[in-house]
């Protein structure tokens, strides 16, 4: 797959062409993403924090003619801990977790959260989701298909 891109080699300049681009083309973002997931038709997709992959994903998913990719929802932090009681984000986590396939986060209060906000899906076990790694357990389990080959899509 080829990418179209402008390098821009400096981060606040990045920034603003993202904002200034967001401001003007506010769908951009979606129609990228989607565009990426017609071409790759991936298995699974897995966004990692609600409140900017999550909404991203959903807002694709709300639009896609056909089935959408099973998709896994990773919840960090205070994802719908703080954000789920603030008015503005509330419907649209509940929107995020009815939509998803699978669930994971770091502790149990927030598996029965996502219950409460309509997710039905199948919760993964509880573990820290960014407390380091067992490296001989990650090598075993490793794909040994190469990365232009593979059908996943993970956005933080």
């Amino acid at each position: 797959m080829q990418y179209r891109g402008l390098y821009v080699g400096s981060h606040p300049v990045a920034y603003l062409a993202r904002r200034v681009l967001g401001h003007f083309l506010p769908a951009y973002r979606a129609w990228q993403l989607k565009r990426v997931i017609a071409k790759i038709k991936p298995d699974l997709i897995h966004s990692l924090e609600i409140q900017s992959a999550g909404y991203l994903v959903h807002t694709v998913s709300a639009g896609w003619k056909g089935k959408f990719p099973d998709w896994w929802v990773t919840n960090w932090g205070s994802d719908i801990y703080l954000f789920g009681r603030l008015p503005e984000h509330k419907e649209r986590i509940r929107s995020v977790l009815e939509a998803c396939t699978f669930y994971s986060c770091e502790c149990n209060r927030d598996v029965m959260l996502a219950r409460k906000f309509g997710f039905t899906g199948e919760a993964m076990p509880v573990q820290p989701n960014a407390g380091g790694f067992d490296l001989d357990r990650l090598q075993s389990v490793r794909s040994a298909t190469p990365p232009s080959q593979r059908k996943l899509i993970m956005l933080k």
